[in-house]
Parts: C-alpha cells; sequence; structure tokens
C-alpha cells in the first residue's frame, strides 16, 4: 500500500529542503494537491536539553512538517525527561 493512501508520515530528516523533497515526491506519487497529509518530524529540540540540538524548527515549518515529536528515549534520565515535558513544546 503506497504512503499516499495514507493521511501522514512520521519521518526524521533533520533539514527543510528533505521535507519539501518528501512533500513532491508523495505528489508524484499520487497524492492530490488538495488532500491534506501531515508529516510529522521527530527528534531533539526543546530548550530543555543540556546541549544545543540545532534543529531548524522555522525552516522544517516553512518546508511543511505539519508536527514536531520531541523525542525521549528509556535510557534518559527521568528527571531530565521531566524537565524536558515541564518546558513544553519548542517554539518555533
Amino acid at each position: 500500500m503506497g504512503a499516499c493512501q495514507w493521511s501522514s508520515a512520521r519521518l526524521c530528516p533533520r533539514l527543510s529542503e528533505e521535507i519539501a523533497g518528501i512533500r513532491q515526491e508523495l505528489h508524484r506519487a499520487g497524492l492530490p494537491a488538495g488532500r491534506p497529509f501531515d508529516l510529522a518530524v521527530h527528534g531533539n529540540a526543546s530548550p530543555a536539553w543540556q546541549e544545543d540540538k540545532n534543529v531548524d524548527l522555522k525552516g522544517l515549518s516553512h518546508a511543511d512538517m505539519t508536527w514536531w515529536l520531541e523525542s525521549l528515549i528509556h535510557f534518559d534520565p527521568l528527571n531530565l525527561a521531566m524537565v524536558i515535558v515541564d518546558a513544553g513544546p519548542p517554539r518555533v
């Protein structure tokens, strides 16, 4: 079953050019121009992380990313995970 038969995709690209390219490929594969299709990207961009993650959320948003999914992994310390959750979503 092709991706165009779904209404969303979860991705892990980091560059806005990749998001734009994925959107173009979806249209080439048959996604109608007016049909909504969410592109969800996951990674780490919260300002609560202890190091700079250097994620271009504004560029990804302009490239038509629909959702940012902040990623936490089971081996992240619980206190760090709580700080990141409490900080809320990163701002564009």
